[in-house]
């Protein structure tokens, strides 16, 4: 894709939109930071948005998307584009459920590859993070999706408003609705 056909997908956008200034010039710096970084680092992406349906015990049936998967150094890596204005804390990146719930849907698919390594970019600070996850975490992971489901189905399940209510997987669940 030449830059002029990026450049007019933008300002289709920024129409659409009414993006303003200041954040039409920030998205363009933050366009080209990532740019950048996937010429410097020579990024190859091998798959992106893989759907995946984990069946867990007691019929918990659990589906979404992969991300992206990133080729690196001869091995496969979990590739997050991390667009948030505050830098993530490599604490919260190492405990967090959503990536571990990726790996574990590619291990779980039997690909040829295993992967247990995410490397998460976050473009305002142009830092790079790495963290892996190990069996440990996919224990973890298991032990709070059998208990969110027993809390379900004992009808402990406390509903919290949200402006994502309309869409919600679990709106059948909820007493707002």
């Amino acid at each position: 894709m030449t830059m002029d056909k990026v450049k007019n997908k933008w300002d289709k956008l920024v129409d659409k939109h009414k993006i303003s200034d200041k954040k039409i010039l920030d998205g363009i710096g933050y366009f080209n930071v990532l740019d950048n970084y996937c010429r410097t680092n020579k990024v190859m992406i091998a798959n992106i948005n893989t759907p995946y349906e984990i069946s867990f015990k007691d019929n918990i049936i659990i589906n979404g998307n992969i991300g992206t998967i990133r080729y690196n150094n001869n091995k496969f890596e979990l590739f997050v584009v991390e667009t948030s204005q505050k830098t993530p804390e490599q604490i919260l990146l190492d405990m967090s459920l959503k990536y571990t719930f990726q790996i574990y849907a590619l291990n779980y698919m039997k690909t040829d590859f295993k992967i247990s390594g995410i490397r998460i970019f976050h473009v305002k600070s142009g830092h790079e993070f790495t963290t892996y996850r190990t069996q440990k975490d996919f224990d973890r992971l298991e032990k709070t999706v059998d208990k969110i489901g027993k809390a379900i189905r004992n009808d402990i399940f406390y509903p919290r408003e949200d402006l994502m209510c309309p869409v919600c997987n679990f709106k059948n669940y909820c007493g707002y609705l």
